[in-house]
């Protein structure tokens, strides 16, 4: 976790899911951070503070009330939370797959994704339970809950059990064969794996061309005669990928209804881009799970 990099009140809401007001109620009342300001008097947010909001939202959700721990250090909340991880019989599946991947226990890891499935059906546990997760891996990174090399072993086995579902989805020859192409971050593979999912439960065949140039994919529309585009990007520096993409598409084949840019995290700078107008942008699995099944 580089310690020199400074966060915004908006990124800390992103991370954490707890709104902006609401951190800044904290520090006026409680006065839990003490953030330090830069030269247009914006507040600006450290590792540490990342880390110490990771373990209040972990205590809140364990029932632990903020006026009681606005009374305790850092380092009796450090204490507590991981105290609170390691004893509760309850743990969510954040804290229970966290305890397993810090252990880089994989077997544990794949038992505890079959329990969900199992129980649950694998649908509700993956955007109930695995996609949630998923969507908190840059936030468990950045307070250093988890380090890389967990969130591989996260990564991989998720993707083993996404392609296991695929793989039993058999379209038929007259279904509408779509591309699906990510962009070359790791995160965004998986969430290409998901979205292949989607579009394969939604009735259409899927060619899924992982992560490519602008270039490559030029010469592979020529043979794929496909009749719908998917792009994953999420990272922070894909929007001049993904605008070459949609750009290679032939005139006048992007349509409201063939064309679907996912961006799993917030909304990039460019998505009202006149490039774009014709597709459909999703913000998150949650809304391509409702927008490819209508649920």
């Amino acid at each position: 976790m580089d310690d020199q990099l400074t966060y915004s009140i908006r990124d800390l809401e992103e991370l954490s899911g707890i709104p902006a007001h609401t951190i800044r109620t904290w520090e006026r009342r409680y006065n839990l951070f003490s953030p330090s300001r830069d030269a247009g008097n914006v507040r600006c947010y450290d590792a540490r503070d990342i880390s110490h909001l990771h373990h209040l939202v972990m205590l809140l959700k364990q029932g632990h009330r903020i006026s009681t721990l606005a009374g305790k250090s850092w380092e009796e909340i450090s204490a507590l939370a991981k105290e609170s991880t390691l004893i509760s019989k309850d743990s969510d599946v954040t804290e229970t797959l966290c305890l397993a991947l810090q252990d880089f226990d994989a077997m544990k890891v794949e038992s505890l994704m079959n329990c969900y499935i199992r129980k649950e059906g694998f649908d509700h546990a993956v955007f109930t339970r695995f996609v949630p997760f998923l969507d908190q891996m840059s936030f468990l990174l950045l307070s250093g809950v988890l380090q890389p090399v967990h969130a591989q072993l996260f990564y991989t086995v998720l993707r083993q059990k996404v392609n296991s579902a695929i793989d039993v989805i058999i379209p038929s020859r007259e279904s509408a064969r779509w591309v699906l192409v990510n962009s070359d971050d790791m995160t965004d593979t998986v969430y290409g794996d998901i979205m292949h999912y989607l579009l394969r439960k939604g009735g259409r065949q899927v060619i899924s061309v992982g992560s490519t140039t602008p270039e490559v994919m030029q010469v592979l529309l020529k043979d794929l005669k496909s009749q719908g585009y998917c792009f994953v990007a999420g990272g922070e520096e894909v929007g001049e990928w993904l605008q070459k993409m949609l750009t290679i598409i032939p005139n006048g084949q992007m349509k409201q209804g063939n064309t679907l840019v996912l961006i799993p995290g917030k909304t990039l700078d460019f998505v009202n881009n006149s490039q774009i107008n014709g597709g459909v942008i999703l913000v998150g699995l949650q809304e391509a799970f409702k927008h490819l099944l209508d649920v």
